[in-house]
């Protein structure tokens, strides 16, 4: 998963400037180099100190949680590794608040089809919630 996204971002298909410097082939020289970090970051453990948004419309955001991310991202947030499904639960709220915008407005050209159509129709409030919500989940671990 970790290394999938990092040869996303060396190769152009997930644009975040920082990340793309430090993915480009100029610091991860060998494909070793993209394992090793890979590698190294999966083993941290997730952590419990995460940022939530400000707590406003909590409802919302568990009723577009529950009916267009569950099926996929697992009842509490976990992912799937096996099916390179990332955990969402305790995650940063502005980390996850510009994923969900950055997918909206086509910034994200990685993501899949189905999560674009997902979150097409969702106002920013309604990504803001849903970003409040899955920050609140906690650290949960990964299946």
């Amino acid at each position: 998963m970790i290394a999938k996204q990092l040869i996303d971002f060396r190769t152009g298909l997930r644009w975040y400037d920082p990340m793309e410097r430090i993915a480009g082939p100029h610091v991860l020289q060998r494909t070793q180099d993209i394992a090793d970090v890979a590698a190294y970051v999966a083993g941290l453990a997730p952590s419990s100190a995460t940022t939530p948004g400000p707590g406003r419309r909590l409802e919302q955001g568990t009723e577009l949680y529950v009916r267009r991310c569950e099926s996929c991202h697992g009842a509490q947030g976990e992912g799937n590794d096996e099916r390179f499904v990332p955990r969402v639960a305790g995650q940063q709220y502005a980390y996850l608040l510009r994923q969900l915008q950055d997918t909206r407005e086509g910034r994200r050209p990685n993501m899949q089809a189905q999560h674009r159509r997902l979150i097409a129709s969702c106002s920013i409030d309604e990504l803001a919630s849903l970003a409040d919500y899955m920050a609140r989940r906690g650290a949960a671990t990964r299946q």
